[in-house]
């Protein structure tokens, strides 16, 4: 779910608009919803935009969770894993463009937003209680570095079509993090896309992982404009998670579904809404992944992640 904070007007390239509460969409000038799903890096097929839209054309959106900087302890370099560097200026491997910008294109080509997020296991705070220098919101340095490599990255795809938004750090992990120190980082990185990018707004989201009940007033940046604020809401939950003994579901309509889809159970450790869009799994995987156990990390959560924006 997400709630916005005003921008400007809109001009090329195509960026949405904030306006109160909703999202407005330049092509039409009538309110967007975002809707669609999760793509991560290095577990989607050669061109994942055609074929979401194929399967569910209502969609909107494709959150891009693809430029991995501080995503491995201790720091790999390789840009298929890794796109955090210890050299300035810019603190990121150039090489992750050359798989980031084909696999926004797949999106925007197909006439999706795209949100592009950054996902840091570690400076995200995964050892906060037994490492924490490797944690951003305790760190100074990773923090100044993680402002660097966003103006760098925003001002690479500032001429991009379609991107709805940069993600400053996927779901803070740090459990015992404050409210202030989130925001102090959030804000920082808000700052650096829009010093690059200032049409594009950022999003942002408290810790621990988003969750909703963390979202309160300290959440909120208040000299920052052009923000998307977001939280976790999964629900149905057991239907999200596949837990044992979950109900039979329908398919969203809102999507536009063009397989065929019954009611179905639940089943294993997979999202069973994967299995809504007929083909969407099987299709997007690489072709070299035949475990079934990887499909989970594919797709969905169609429209529990990233729901349709609330009044504040």
């Amino acid at each position: 779910m997400a709630i916005l904070a005003a921008t400007g007007a809109a001009s090329s390239p195509l960026r949405l608009t904030i306006n109160g509460s909703q999202l407005i969409d330049p092509s039409t000038s009538s309110p967007l919803r975002l809707t669609g799903f999760n793509w991560q890096i290095g577990r989607t097929g050669s061109d994942p935009g055609a074929l979401q839209k194929r399967l569910a054309p209502n969609s909107t959106l494709a959150r891009l969770v693809g430029v991995q900087w501080g995503n491995t302890h201790p720091l790999q370099h390789s840009p298929k894993k890794e796109c955090l560097t210890n050299t300035p200026p810019h603190f990121f491997n150039e090489k992750c463009f050359e798989y980031l910008d084909p696999w926004v294109r797949s999106a925007t080509d197909a006439g999706l937003w795209v949100v592009l997020a950054v996902r840091g296991e570690y400076v995200a705070g995964q050892l906060y209680d037994s490492d924490p220098g490797t944690v951003i919101f305790r760190n100074a340095t990773l923090r100044a570095m993680l402002c660097a490599m966003w103006k760098h990255v925003a001002a690479h795809y500032a001429s991009f079509d379609r991107i709805a938004a940069f993600e400053i750090l996927s779901e803070p992990r740090d459990k015992s993090v404050s409210a202030s120190a989130v925001r102090a980082v959030c804000e920082a990185g808000c700052d650096a896309v829009q010093t690059a990018d200032p049409r594009t707004p950022c999003l942002v989201g408290g810790a621990p992982y988003y969750k909703l009940w963390t979202f309160g007033e300290e959440t909120f940046l208040p000299n920052t404009s052009n923000v998307i604020y977001t939280f976790d809401y999964f629900s149905p939950d057991a239907f999200v998670f596949g837990r044992s003994g979950a109900a039979l579901v329908e398919a969203p309509a809102g999507l536009g579904c063009n397989a065929s889809t019954p009611p179905i159970a639940s089943y294993g450790a997979s999202y069973p809404c994967a299995t809504l869009y007929d083909g969407w799994v099987a299709q997007a995987r690489p072709s070299s992944w035949t475990s079934s156990s990887y499909y989970s990390l594919l797709t969905c959560l169609l429209t529990y992640f990233i729901r349709s924006v609330v009044e504040p």
